[in-house]
């Protein structure tokens, strides 16, 4: 009874309690799934800018590192092994 209590109070008919609920249900759930998409993509920001911080390869290395040699489309790196 409390139900149609409410769609009494408001004017609703059933079709309009019906559509205003699966209305609200939807907009929980995206305002959910949106919630859950921003923290997962702060923590990934926050994991790439702890890699981009300490470098696994030292500069030393990179510098070291042979310069491709460009024939045409192709790109082809010399490398000498130890």
């Amino acid at each position: 009874m409390y139900v149609e209590q409410i769609m009494t109070m408001l004017g609703l008919s059933n079709l309009q309690f019906a559509l205003a609920v699966i209305g609200l249900l939807i907009l929980v759930s995206v305002a959910f799934i949106n919630f859950k998409y921003s923290r997962a993509r702060r923590k990934a920001k926050e994991q790439n800018f702890l890699r981009m911080s300490a470098p696994l390869v030292s500069p030393v290395l990179v510098k070291d590192l042979p310069m491709p040699i460009r024939v045409g489309a192709l790109s082809l790196v010399s490398v000498m092994l130890p």
